[in-house]
């Protein structure tokens, strides 16, 4: 009996770099090494070093991705960031264009431009883009705003106002970023190194924090430091700390081996304290709410099952250790000063008076409420598309005398892009935390990174959080999220596709690794290019006890994305079709199996009864167990 099918095609996927063109860098670099020797040992070590990395980024780009990372976290060394337009930012976005460029010509498949994120980011970029042009004709000219920056005596500009040309390069910088790693990224592991790197750069802010403080001797001095970019705020410090904490717990929670909980757990008692000394308000109120989403189990996978008392007695060991270690700091390490401006936290203490009798931090309450109302000002006489992208500062200095940040990314985004902007980005977390939803079943158990989306998940929480104290929607917050959240869909929609094989391709590409796959992307010796589901309505019902004919098709799919072990189980499928053909073609014993093409043809059969019979099998069993009984 035939059965009907739907076959979906699989993207090929990205190649490393082809040999002729490392080979080609490196007589390249081999003669530029030889031009310049003579200058000497010390220009010759550089130049090599700077070759050596450079093939490095060619033959492994989630390399250059990660220190393209670095680029938007750590202040570099003035002769190590470059000059005008030669900035390592610059250098490595080229290079990593490059080998785009070089990817499509190769696949003509440019599938991260259709994802649905992309498309919202590059809307909020038109709105920027539109804003700021609609702002050249009704903001004040450039006359009302240059004596802002220049002295009446004088053409040299003192600070700077009009943002625009930074953040909208840091937008688009930004966008290239998401790009580079949905086509680089190929591995689970590889997405982990990268939040590892993103994680090194929060620890890079700790040593030199603690060094200014231990050199400090202000009663009410904050900790902050400006190696790392991040960390010249003191809000934002204490957002990234938290963000560090967070991290660690998830690593800690994940990982196997006892010393290494002992190591994260240790790292999460470091940078507490920290976030207690850099006197943010802010940060505070977010480790209030990280501990009880860490008490809550908002890490958990959402198969564990444990009764309400182990999850009482959990979430009270937790708040236990971390009320301790907040306590401990808040009174036996905070200066007074700090004290009393940790627990300043009435918005409506606007009470101001003399320095000495003044409680601290209610001058802070008093200009950030100020700049609230006259933001509502600005988004009442630019109600449609803002004052454009970057403006706000010095629109709010000409008309009301404060060159102030709204301290709102919610605000920032009605003042500076209008109602569209803030539909655009609230749409976009809509859409992030309807991701994460579907995808915490599948990579609940998985091998490199478990629970990922969980973390993913309060990662955003945070954020959403954070967001109603500073202005951070332009920052790299949203582009990790989104550049994980395209990955990890990729791969679960990728592991489905191999789940489930059409027939085979000699000339099929190599499938990219699945939910489960565990390190480098291995070669597809199962030569499998395409997903077949059978769309037969008995055989859909029967295997899932279906109740509706008409999705079951659509059902069967999102089941079989869940299993995460099917690509694995397919490639042990090939290798033994494989070896069985060899060992056929060297003995030539016809009668002792079936025929290679008739094994071949009912190879596609098996592998989609396999997976509607028993998707949740041991992948290596179930796949000998298949081919036996086939």
């Amino acid at each position: 009996m035939s059965v009907s099918a739907l076959t979906l095609p699989r993207p090929a996927p990205a190649p490393r770099t082809p040999r002729w063109a490392l080979i080609a860098v490196a007589l390249l670099g081999v003669v530029v090494l030889g031009a310049v020797s003579a200058v000497g040992l010390p220009a010759t070590v550089v130049l090599g070093l700077v070759a050596a990395a450079f093939l490095v980024v060619l033959r492994y780009p989630w390399v250059a991705i990660s220190l393209f990372l670095t680029t938007f976290l750590i202040n570099y060394p003035a002769a190590a960031r470059g000059a005008g337009p030669i900035t390592i930012n610059n250098v490595l976005g080229l290079v990593l264009l490059a080998l785009l460029a070089w990817n499509f010509r190769q696949h003509r498949d440019l599938w991260y431009v259709t994802d649905p994120f992309m498309r919202v980011l590059l809307v909020i970029g038109i709105i920027f883009i539109f804003g700021t042009v609609v702002s050249w004709y009704t903001l004040p000219d450039h006359w009302v705003e240059d004596p802002l920056t220049k002295p009446a005596w004088g053409a040299i500009k003192t600070t700077q106002t009009d943002f625009t040309a930074r953040f909208m390069f840091q937008f688009f910088s930004r966008i290239a970023f998401v790009i580079f790693v949905a086509e680089f990224v190929q591995t689970p592991r590889q997405l982990k190194w990268i939040w590892v790197t993103w994680l090194g750069c929060i620890l890079a802010a700790v040593p030199p924090s603690l060094i200014g403080y231990a050199q400090s001797h202000e009663a009410d001095f904050r900790v902050l430091t400006k190696v790392v970019n991040w960390a010249d705020n003191a809000n934002r410090f204490a957002f990234g700390l938290l963000l560090g904490i967070a991290f660690l717990y998830y690593l800690a929670s994940t990982a196997r081996s006892w010393w290494l909980r002992g190591v994260y757990a240790l790292g999460m008692a470091a940078l507490a304290p920290l976030i207690l000394l850099s006197a943010s308000r802010s940060g505070f109120l977010g480790m209030s709410l990280l501990s009880l989403l860490i008490a809550w189990g908002a890490f958990a996978s959402t198969g564990e099952r444990k009764s309400f008392g182990e999850k009482l007695k959990r979430a009270s060991m937790f708040l236990g250790v971390a009320a301790f270690v907040g306590g401990f700091t808040f009174f036996f390490i905070l200066s007074q000063p700090i004290r009393e401006r940790l627990l300043n936290l009435n918005p409506f203490n606007q009470t101001a008076g003399p320095a000495a009798q003044e409680q601290e931090g209610t001058r802070s309450n008093i200009q950030r409420a100020a700049t609230l109302r006259d933001s509502v000002h600005i988004i009442a006489e630019h109600p449609f598309v803002g004052v454009g992208l970057g403006n706000f500062r010095w629109v709010h200095k000409v008309e009301y005398g404060l060159f102030k940040p709204p301290h709102n990314s919610y605000v920032w985004a009605m003042s500076e892009g209008g109602p569209c902007l803030v539909l655009a980005y609230l749409t976009f977390f809509a859409m992030l935390w309807r991701r994460f939803s579907r995808l915490r079943p599948a990579y609940a158990n998985h091998p490199v990174i478990p629970c990922f989306p969980q973390f993913l998940r309060v990662y955003m929480i945070l954020f959403m959080f954070f967001s109603a104290f500073a202005d951070v929607w332009l920052e790299e917050h949203i582009f990790m999220l989104t550049a994980a959240t395209i990955l990890l869909e990729r791969w679960l929609k990728t592991g489905a596709a191999a789940a489930v094989p059409a027939t085979p391709s000699a000339s099929g590409p190599a499938p990219l690794p699945g939910p489960d796959d565990d390190g480098e992307p291995e070669e597809d010796e199962s030569g499998v290019s395409a997903l077949t589901l059978p769309i037969d309505a008995e055989a859909a019902r029967a295997a899932f006890d279906l109740d509706d004919a008409r999705d079951s098709a659509w059902r069967l799919l999102a089941r079989i994305e869940e299993v995460g072990h099917q690509l694995q189980c397919l490639r042990e499928i090939g290798k033994l079709v494989d070896a069985h053909e060899q060992t056929q073609a060297r003995t030539d014993l016809v009668p002792v199996a079936a025929p290679v093409r008739e094994l071949r043809e009912g190879l596609a059969s098996l592998r989609t009864i396999g997976a509607l019979v028993d998707p949740l099998g041991d992948p290596h069993d179930a796949a000998r167990t298949r081919l036996l009984a086939a």
